[in-house]
């Protein structure tokens, strides 16, 4: 397995003394994200920012991707809520949030909590603070804000677009 060698080569660097940086931690971050195994990437970020490493806008878009892609549907909220933190942590960090991210964003509130409208509000706020940054953003509200029988608004975000 790719993920664990990777792994276990940065510890091994880690070890022996050499100065790591954001980039190796997101590296193995990544790989980590992409078998589905978040929790051990969130490990990763926390330890290189307990070694005094900033996190890079990749970083964090490779851990906040790696969140809304699992879909784990028991633990969704919880993962929810981890996105939801990372975003607004870049935001605090003075990071500019790209339109991938506020997709995945609006993609993990709309797909796995359609049925909350409250939660759909919440994707209606990231949706508001990005209208101009990308369509497919825009799309994914309206269609969540149809399926919960709100077409008004979904109408008006769609004139908005246009």
């Amino acid at each position: 397995m790719l993920v664990k060698e990777a792994y276990d080569m940065l510890m091994k660097m880690k070890r022996s003394g050499k100065m790591l940086d954001i980039y190796s931690y997101t590296a193995v971050m990544n790989g980590f994200c992409k078998v589905g195994r978040t929790d051990e990437a969130m490990e990763l970020i926390n330890e290189a920012m307990e070694r005094g490493l900033v996190p890079s806008v990749v970083t964090f878009n490779t851990l906040f991707t790696g969140y809304c892609e699992e879909g784990r549907a028991g633990e969704g909220w919880e993962k929810f809520l981890a996105a939801l933190r990372i975003y607004k942590k870049m935001l605090d960090l003075g990071y500019e949030v790209d339109g991938r991210m506020m997709n995945g964003l609006v993609r993990v509130i709309c797909k796995t909590f359609s049925i909350d409208v409250d939660l759909l509000k919440e994707a209606f706020q990231v949706f508001e603070k990005m209208k101009n940054k990308g369509a497919t953003t825009c799309l994914l509200v309206i269609q969540s804000l149809c399926t919960v029988k709100e077409a008004n608004k979904a109408f008006e975000n769609l004139k908005e677009m246009f």
